[in-house]
Order: C-alpha cells, then sequence, then structure tokens
C-alpha cells in the first residue's frame, strides 16, 4: 500500500506540480507575483469538488467511458490552453490551463485515497498516509528544483529554455489524452513502434519522471508518436516566431 501511494502521487500530482513549476517560473519573472496561481488552485479544488461529486453519473455515460472521455478532453483543454498562452500572453489562459489540471488529477487522488481510507484497516491507512506523504514530498521537491533551474536559466542567456520545456510538457497533454481516448476505443491501439522497457521501464522512479515532464511511453503506438510529435511541433513553432520576450498581460479571470 505504501508503495502504491508513492506511485499514485508520482503519476498524478507530479505531472501537475511540475506544469505549475514551469508556469510559475515564466510568469513570476515576468510579473513578480503569483496572484494567478491562488485563483488557479482555487477553481481547480473546485472543479475536484464538483468531479468527484458526480463521478458516478460522468463514469456511466458513453458506454461506461465517460470518465475516460471527460478526462481527455480536459488534456486537450489545457494544451490549448497552454498554445494560447503563448500567443495571447495571458496569465487567464495559464489559470485556465492549471484548474482544468488539478480538476482531473486532484479527483484521481481524491477516488484512490477515500477508497482505501473508508474500507482498509488501522495498518493500511498509515501506510497510506506515509505512502502520500513521501509521494507529494518527492513530487514537490522535484517541482520546486525545476522551479528554481528555469528561474535561473531566465536570467542567462537560456531565456528561451521555460518555454522550450512548457512546449515538452505541453505536448504531453495530448499523450495523456490520446491514451485515454485509446481506453475508450475512439482511437486504434496499434502496434507498438519500439519497447524501451529493458532500458528505461514506465513504472521505474526516473521513468515516472520523464513520463510526468514530456509523456514518456516505453512502447508507444504509431497514432501516439504521431499526435505527441505533432503537439510538440506546434508550440515550438511558435515559440521560434517570438521575437522578443513577451509580457504577460495580467486579466482578472
Amino acid at each position: 500500500m505504501l508503495i502504491n501511494s508513492v506511485v499514485l502521487f508520482l503519476r498524478d500530482a507530479l505531472p501537475l506540480l511540475l506544469f505549475i513549476s514551469i508556469l510559475s517560473a515564466i510568469i513570476y519573472l515576468r510579473t513578480n507575483s503569483l496572484g494567478w496561481l491562488v485563483k488557479a488552485t482555487f477553481f481547480g479544488v473546485l472543479g475536484t469538488v464538483v468531479l468527484s461529486a458526480f463521478i458516478d453519473r460522468v463514469s456511466e455515460g458513453f458506454d461506461g467511458f465517460g470518465f475516460e472521455l471527460l478526462t481527455a478532453t480536459i488534456h486537450i483543454m489545457a494544451y490549448l490552453s497552454v498554445l494560447l498562452f503563448l500567443r495571447f500572453n495571458s496569465i487567464v489562459l495559464a489559470t485556465v490551463a492549471v484548474s482544468l489540471l488539478l480538476s482531473v488529477h486532484g479527483t484521481n487522488l481524491y477516488i484512490y485515497s477515500s477508497g482505501f481510507w473508508s474500507s482498509a484497516s488501522v495498518n493500511v491507512n498509515n501506510a497510506l498516509l506515509i505512502g502520500s506523504i513521501l509521494g507529494f514530498g518527492i513530487s514537490f521537491s522535484l517541482a520546486l528544483l525545476l522551479y528554481y533551474g528555469l528561474s535561473a536559466s531566465m536570467m542567462e542567456r537560456w531565456s528561451k529554455l521555460p518555454m522550450v520545456v512548457l512546449a515538452l510538457t505541453a505536448a504531453r497533454q495530448i499523450t495523456e489524452a490520446v491514451y485515454f481516448l485509446i481506453q475508450a476505443d475512439w482511437l486504434p491501439t496499434g502496434q507498438p513502434l519500439w519497447n524501451t522497457s529493458a532500458w528505461l521501464s514506465d513504472s521505474s522512479e526516473f521513468g515516472h519522471l520523464i513520463n510526468a515532464l514530456i509523456g514518456y511511453e516505453a512502447s508507444p503506438s504509431a497514432v501516439q508518436v504521431g499526435l505527441h510529435l505533432l503537439a510538440l511541433v506546434i508550440p515550438l513553432f511558435m515559440i521560434m516566431k517570438l521575437n522578443q520576450q513577451p509580457t504577460v498581460t495580467e486579466v482578472t479571470p
């Protein structure tokens, strides 16, 4: 149970916290404010509460794949929000992206945790608590390291690096969407183009980290690879077209 809890946080909390740290590094050094993150957290927690309350009804829709399709839609919307953020440089769009991802990842964490807390023994609950603390601590520490690393790079000659990393994690949202669409049989599974599990397994610690950052899959299909590359090329092209560092516009959502 302890290991399962740690893995759960690496799977759901780590991608969210890395995404937040990247946007925070970009926005804070331009606005000297993280007020947008407070708003995003509020709306994300609200979305988690609402989605968790109606999770049974959502899951029953679309022949039992309602939650998978909703999750895919949320990841696609988060990706589009990042593209619009790159184009219009509005904090509102960053707020929307974080709120959407917090809603879906928060719901996953809530469903898993509440299910075990309500039915497990004291020993299992203790393991769940310790695993959750460890998982969150690891995820938060990695996100903090990424935040300070990207913040430092923006003050040096690698000023475009945070934007490139944002493009990588944005493309990950499409990879996640494709995964859930395949689960719902809305996209073909296909045969894996390769299998790098022997070198870097999806379930390893480093595999979780790379997956959380760029959507690494050890055995992706042609559909996954093609859509991921397309999703990556678009924001990278937009970044290349930026002639100067844009100024983020403070707009109250």
